[in-house]
């Protein structure tokens, strides 16, 4: 497997920048997969929750979470996944899944804080008979196109309960600054999704979704329409940042563990680069930049999660 069939332009510039081109090449051969190994399998079957990154229909990248009792996600085959979960309809990915789009998901162990990270085609579906006034359950099927593996670094998120009863009330905030938004600053975890939007002739999709982790305040509000967050070292391979260079467009989500509201928002990123140290090496994989986000809309989903749960 070449390099160029692992990594699209954008995540090879950055590889080259950082002088992790090697590691890269290596850690990708090792890491990244076509399919579902007994390993992921198994870690997408004992979650309690998945985030999910997609794009709307004006093609702006959202982050949302589906969650359902461990077993939820199924992995009927190598190639596949199916998630028994509802989608609400204040979610402002609903419309989107609806329809096949490209979809990516992230999955974290509840024992140890790995995770896993697949992306592919996505579409939401109805199974069984629609029997004694009883709908059909909402399934959400990926064709999986490839798999990662990551480490458990900065992860102390364990277990995401949405409350599928209610239908969470939504309504848009237009300001960062919002008193209901103050929880974002002592935020411990995001989710990020992007996507490079290049065809490949290896049918790889082009989103991704990633955790962002770090002690209470990582996040920090600029303003009205900017907030920023560090880009600690990680695998090497860069995927986020590959993809912010082909396209800055962003989703971000973020969760109040005290009133269980989520807030989503998409925008753009723009990278800050810092001077490289002359101590910085290969091994070290450090990345040296801010990720400065403009919010260009979000969504606030009021009492959407109903637990949540942490390392202690």
């Amino acid at each position: 497997m070449s390099t160029e069939s692992i990594f699209h332009p954008g995540e090879l510039l950055i590889q080259s920048r950082q002088g992790v081109s090697g590691l890269a090449a290596t850690r990708g051969r090792a890491m990244i997969r076509g399919d579902l190994d007994e390993r992921s399998q198994s870690l997408f079957r004992s979650a309690s929750f998945a985030a999910v990154g997609a794009r709307d229909e004006l093609g702006r990248p959202w982050a949302t979470v589906l969650s359902g009792e461990p077993g939820f996600i199924d992995t009927p085959t190598a190639r596949r996944l199916s998630l028994d979960a509802k989608l609400g309809d204040s979610d402002p990915l609903s419309r989107a899944l609806a329809k096949v789009a490209e979809v990516a998901l992230l999955a974290i162990d509840p024992e140890n804080g790995r995770r896993v990270r697949a992306n592919g085609f996505g579409e939401r579906r109805r199974v069984g008979p629609n029997q004694g006034g009883v709908a059909p359950q909402p399934h959400f099927d990926v064709a999986v196109m490839q798999v990662f593996s990551n480490c458990q670094r900065f992860v102390e998120l364990r277990e995401i309960r949405i409350d599928q009863a209610t239908t969470a009330h939504s309504h848009q905030v237009r300001s960062l600054t919002a008193p209901e938004l103050s929880f974002l600053k002592e935020s411990k975890f995001l989710f990020l999704t992007t996507g490079h939007g290049q065809s490949r002739t290896d049918g790889a999709c082009g989103m991704d979704i990633s955790h962002r982790g770090g002690p209470a305040g990582f996040v920090e509000i600029e303003d009205a329409s900017h907030l920023s967050f560090p880009d600690f070292p990680g695998n090497a391979l860069y995927s986020s940042i590959g993809n912010l260079i082909q396209d800055p467009r962003a989703g971000l989500a973020f969760i109040d563990e005290s009133s269980g509201d989520i807030f989503h928002t998409t925008g753009e990123i723009r990278i800050v680069w810092s001077p490289r140290k002359q101590e910085d090496t290969e091994s070290e994989t450090r990345m040296n930049c801010q990720l400065v986000f403009e919010c260009h809309e979000g969504v606030l989903r009021k009492n959407a999660v109903s637990s949540i749960r942490t390392q202690q």
